[in-house]
């Protein structure tokens, strides 16, 4: 257990503006006390972490790469929040997190079970920070062990939930993707985990496609789409081991929620199923001005549900690879922005300055179009913002078009 005192925490406090590096070299050849380095490490920590880890801040953190790494304490709180909304409030009595690191998970889950939670981490300074940080909880125990080598020699009674959050670095330090590449590969986990846990809650990379992900993880009865208003940050995978037919059936009912943007969950959510998409087909139209066009937010493009969307919201879209739709009235549960359509331009490249000059100002973004929204915006000559939107688009009859849009 790391040992520090009073004055280790008072040098902190009275130094957190300093610079660490001028700290180390403002000190550097006097006798300092022990803890001095690891007080060092504590700031850089403090200033690094900022807000981000909120009411679930630990006090002792120590390893700045943990901080700068960590997820969240509003990004934690959500995935125990939605494995509640699945699993119900009384499911989890015991859950282990076998990527601990800042331990904001493994906190989020002991807070909204009230279970007892075993954390594992590697890195030995930042698994002595949470055995320091939740010493008197006795609900919570930090271990510095490998997680999957104790797994694969467990022998006591099957896990609630087994929290898994991947470190998508490879060796050399470049960024992975597949889960396959990722440690702990969670795919090579599966048959411990079938044998040690009843339930099993993965973060994974953004980056990975939704469809073979499912595919990868049988068991898989839930999958979130999470975005944060801008751009797809995660997806987060519930798997559960209880049902019958796990590791056999195909992942068709497999539930998949769009999250548009976390900060503002429950709003604006869509659950679909990938059988539902593929029982329905994609209603096609040509836009019109004066229709509402809908543009789907950054999860839900990941997520693609786009006949099921159609047929949920009565909208057409306006070509099977352009991803924009259309129809008569708005609905703010659609996960995505509505914009009333103001005026349809042929695409001309002749007259394009002449466009440019009658739209003024307006955002503009292409979607299955052979030009790039830099290049067209440069050929436009419109300013950047106000409170249009031009979007240049392909659609149902390959016609190219330039749809001005009104937010």
């Amino acid at each position: 257990m790391i040992d520090i005192d009073d004055e280790f925490w008072q040098f902190v406090k009275s130094n957190l503006q300093e610079v660490p590096a001028k700290l180390r070299l403002k000190y550097h050849g006097k006798q300092m006390p022990r803890w001095f380095d690891l007080a060092v490490r504590q700031i850089e920590c403090e200033r690094k972490a900022g807000t981000k880890f909120g009411n679930l801040k630990p006090r002792l953190m120590l390893n700045p790469i943990s901080v700068e790494q960590s997820t969240s304490a509003a990004v934690a709180s959500l995935h125990a929040l939605l494995i509640r909304k699945v699993l119900g409030s009384d499911a989890i009595n015991t859950a282990v997190d076998m990527t601990c690191g800042m331990g904001m998970d493994m906190l989020a889950l002991r807070r909204e079970f009230d279970c007892h939670v075993t954390g594992f981490e590697l890195n030995p300074l930042v698994a002595q920070a949470g055995e320091w940080n939740y010493k008197d909880d006795q609900f919570i125990s930090v271990r510095n062990e490998d997680s999957v080598e104790w797994l694969k020699s467990y022998t006591g009674e099957a896990i609630d939930l087994i929290f898994i959050d991947p470190a998508r670095r490879d060796d050399d330090g470049s960024r992975v993707y597949a889960i396959s590449q990722c440690q702990p590969d969670v795919t090579a986990l599966l048959p411990d985990l079938r044998l040690h846990c009843r339930f099993c809650a993965v973060k994974l990379s953004p980056m990975l496609d939704v469809m073979m992900t499912i595919n990868s993880l049988p068991e898989i009865s839930h999958l979130y789409v999470i975005g944060n208003g801008k751009e797809c940050v995660e997806l987060f995978g519930i798997l559960d081991f209880t049902r019958p037919s796990a590791g056999s059936q195909p992942g068709e009912e497999c539930m998949i929620t769009v999250i548009p943007d976390a900060g503002k969950y429950p709003a604006g959510c869509y659950t679909f199923t990938r059988g539902e998409e593929r029982s329905l087909s994609l209603p096609l139209s040509e836009p019109s001005e004066g229709q509402w066009l809908f543009e789907p937010s950054a999860s839900t493009m990941k997520a693609a549900p786009f006949a099921s969307l159609c047929h949920r919201f009565n909208m057409q879209a306006l070509h099977p690879n352009t991803h924009l739709f259309v129809c008569g009235t708005w609905d703010d549960a659609a996960p995505g922005r509505w914009m009333r359509i103001k005026k349809i331009y042929p695409f001309s490249a002749s007259l394009l300055k002449k466009i440019g000059q009658e739209i003024g100002s307006a955002d503009v973004a292409v979607r299955n179009f052979p030009m790039k929204a830099e290049e067209l915006a440069t050929r436009l000559k419109v300013k950047p913002g106000g409170t249009q939107r031009l979007i240049a688009a392909t659609t149902l009859s390959n016609r190219r078009v330039l749809i001005l849009c009104q937010r």
